[in-house]
């Protein structure tokens, strides 16, 4: 009940400042994430499609195991609208059994717009 009376408080403050929606996402757009994973680190590598040329991607990176902060990065798309992120992780050892969340990534455009993409966390840990 709590957390629906907030989401209630909070969706009407956005109504009363008069805040706009994100422009929708062009069609085609896309946003893939996965890992590839050595003996020592694990890599994410982030690919994003029909992103605005030239223009900054904002890339946030949550949910990394062994990383307490987001990782936000910036990447500017090729002519085509392309860009790839590859960004290293070391290993994290963790107990067996430990429920890990989705590594999540969003892809927020300049214009506003964003996708968001997953990928398992189990590439970045060690269990014991």
């Amino acid at each position: 009940m709590r957390r629906h009376s907030l989401l209630l408080l909070f969706l009407a403050g956005i109504l009363v400042l008069g805040a706009s929606c994100p422009p929708p996402v062009p069609p085609g757009a896309t946003l893939t994430a996965r890992t590839e994973r050595s003996q020592t680190d694990a890599t994410l590598i982030v690919k994003g499609h029909g992103y605005t040329p030239g223009q900054g991607v904002t890339i946030t990176i949550q949910n990394v195991p062994g990383k307490s902060e987001n990782t936000i990065c910036t990447r500017y798309p090729n002519p085509a609208g392309d860009f790839e992120l590859q960004e290293p992780y070391a290993l994290k050892q963790v107990p067996a059994g430990t429920d890990l969340p989705d590594v999540v990534v969003i892809g927020r455009d300049a214009s506003g717009w964003s996708l968001i993409a997953t990928t398992s966390a189990s590439p970045y840990v060690i269990r014991f």
